[in-house]
């Protein structure tokens, strides 16, 4: 009976699952919902039908597994586990199952498990690095979190627009808001913010978190205030990984990043070049070698003690640039 492995990228957003055997070929790959019960209450439901669909894909049975890594967002506590070990319970997948964060899977793919720092920052941020002396270190260690999430950008717009900080650059980003919101007038926007926006607080961040290419698209558009929105952004992520940086002590830092906002032109533009204005060490943006869920492939590998060679990592980069 074939052996294989399963990785899985388990975000705010989506749930990404692929299946390799043992010489790392991938042998399917599915997207569901999301994997956080902190965004979805049905995340349970979402990963078990993504693995389950996912196995049939290729013609798989739950017994043929050997080993699954699942990196999982909002999974920062060993309380946590309790939550996510339940996202992968399936009828006979009794293989070994490790259950981390979504910034671990994201690193060994971005890394293929060498040193650096991913910045992801889409529907959710953390900056999360392994250092040159193997130490995993993130900005939570620090208690500081860069708030740069995608609904985090919009809210800071609106707030700014309701304040009324708004120069005649910005009128074409004004109108798009409004729209945005259903509204005709700035007091329109104003008597929503006063009843707190949306009352379901699921609802309201998924309304702001697609916002967030609004104002980016603005900011492109040179748009004053969307700037200052996303430049102050990109102030506290590049804080978050100069932090981590000082953790090195090499000179050079390998950085990517991960997630929809920190990898908006503006936003990474902004980014590249506020980091390489560092005067204590070189921070070089690299693209991530392979994706989140392929570096669950890999650190299942690890887990299960097994050798990675040359031509498996070849297989792997061959998939992705191919699908």
């Amino acid at each position: 009976m074939k052996k294989v492995i399963i990785g899985i990228d388990g975000g705010g957003s989506y749930t990404r699952v692929v299946v390799s055997d043992c010489e790392g070929n991938v042998l399917a790959y599915n997207e569901g919902g999301a994997s956080s019960i902190y965004k979805d209450i049905n995340a349970a439901s979402n990963v078990q039908q993504t693995i389950q669909q996912t196995l049939k894909q290729a013609n798989l049975l739950p017994q043929q597994v050997i080993g699954l890594v699942a990196g999982i967002a909002g999974l920062d506590t060993p309380e946590d586990l309790e939550w996510a070990s339940r996202l992968t319970e399936i009828e006979e997948l009794e293989c070994p199952k490790w259950h981390i964060n979504d910034t671990n899977v994201a690193h060994a793919g971005a890394f293929l498990n060498e040193a650096g720092i991913v910045a992801i920052s889409g529907t959710g941020s953390k900056i999360f690095a392994i250092n040159d002396s193997g130490k995993e270190v993130t900005n939570y260690d620090f208690h500081q979190y860069a708030n740069s999430a995608a609904r985090f950008l919009s809210y800071a717009a609106v707030y700014e627009i309701i304040a009324g900080n708004v120069a005649k650059e910005d009128s074409l980003f004004l109108t798009q808001v409004l729209q945005y919101f259903k509204v005709d007038a700035l007091e329109q926007l104003l008597q929503l913010g006063v009843q707190g926006f949306i009352t379901d607080r699921e609802e309201r961040t998924r309304v702001f978190g697609l916002m967030a290419p609004i104002v980016t698209k603005a900011a492109q558009n040179n748009s004053p205030l969307a700037q200052r929105v996303c430049q102050r952004a990109v102030y506290e992520m590049s804080i978050a990984i100069q932090m981590l940086g000082a953790t090195f002590t090499s000179e050079q830092v390998l950085v990517t990043g991960i997630g929809s906002v920190v990898n908006d032109p503006y936003i990474k533009k902004v980014l590249i070049s506020t980091l390489s204005a560092n005067a204590h060490k070189q921070y070089k943006w690299i693209e991530p070698e392979l994706p989140a869920a392929i570096g669950g492939i890999l650190l299942a590998f690890q887990k299960l003690q097994m050798t990675v060679t040359t031509p498996m990592i070849e297989r792997l980069k061959l998939w992705n640039s191919s699908r």
